[in-house]
């Protein structure tokens, strides 16, 4: 993140480099005509959030990309309290169109798609044994390949951002913000909606398992009728997690197979032994 030259200087792609180069170019023409669009208002917002980053020897920089759920929620709190959501971002319909400065900040300082395209974060992935987290079906897996562009290990997953990057550039390499998806959730379901951990589960903050219970009657296989998946929630927490991704649809009409067979698994073994198991129930 922040490696340094044998002469103790940072490296140029280090992100404290980069935000310095960053802050340097500011007070450049082109960056005032093409970032802060003639806007000196808006270019005093724009220093503003970047001397957040680099303040008491550059700790919100740091935090941005290593915190945990909650701090990022405090770090987002402390960023719109110095700059608009406009000067980020705008909405149309249904889609989230970036600013010049949120397009400056993903390309010049916060880049996701040269970290994502890196062998470290291939590995990361492996040695953390990451799965698919928000439909709790399709797995995610990493192959090793040395053949393919000559690389050990390719993943065949995404790394959702739980903060979309269109709405919070700042935390496109927040590692508590890359969540292991499959594309279906990612790109087809969640998109750019804005997700907070107020109103939506991010796994590392707290369990789907707790918020919410799936539920299945199994009557009417009996006559030869298909039953209803039903995810039940939990508590009061008023979360838009199995609306956003759709999950009652997708269990009942992609899933409900495999939902099925757990059935007829229960119903098959359910007295094994010769008595009846209550732990191997119907949860």
């Amino acid at each position: 993140m922040n490696q340094k030259r044998a002469d103790n200087e940072y490296r140029a792609n280090s992100l404290i480099k980069k935000l310095d180069n960053l802050l340097l170019e500011t007070n450049t023409q082109t960056f005032f005509e093409d970032i802060s669009l003639e806007d000196n208002n808006l270019l005093q917002r724009q220093k503003d959030a970047l001397n957040y980053l680099k303040n008491n020897d550059y700790a919100k920089l740091r935090a941005c990309v290593i915190n945990k759920p909650y701090d990022l929620l405090v770090i987002r709190n402390e960023i719109f309290g110095l700059i608009n959501i406009d000067d980020l971002f705008t909405i149309n319909g249904h889609t989230v169109n970036q600013t010049p400065f949120s397009e400056k900040l993903i390309s010049s300082l916060f880049n996701y798609n040269n970290y994502r395209k890196t062998p470290f974060c291939r590995e990361l992935l492996h040695e953390a044994g990451f799965e698919n987290v928000f439909c709790l079906t399709v797995m995610t897996t990493l192959v090793s390949d040395e053949d393919v562009e000559g690389e050990l290990l390719r993943a065949y997953l995404e790394l959702d951002h739980f903060y979309p990057k269109s709405r919070m550039p700042f935390f496109a390499l927040s590692f508590y913000n890359l969540i292991p998806s499959c594309r279906s959730c990612n790109a087809t379901e969640k998109r750019d909606k804005d997700f907070c951990i107020s109103t939506h589960v991010n796994p590392y903050y707290e369990s789907f398992d707790d918020l919410y219970k799936f539920f299945v009657n199994p009557y009417p296989l009996v006559i030869g009728e298909r039953p209803i998946i039903e995810i039940q929630q939990l508590g009061n927490k008023n979360d838009l997690s199995t609306t956003d991704f759709r999950l009652e649809a997708r269990y009942n009409h992609i899933h409900k197979n495999a939902v099925l067979n757990l059935i007829k698994m229960y119903q098959n073994y359910r007295t094994k032994g010769g008595y009846y198991n209550a732990e191997f129930g119907l949860d």
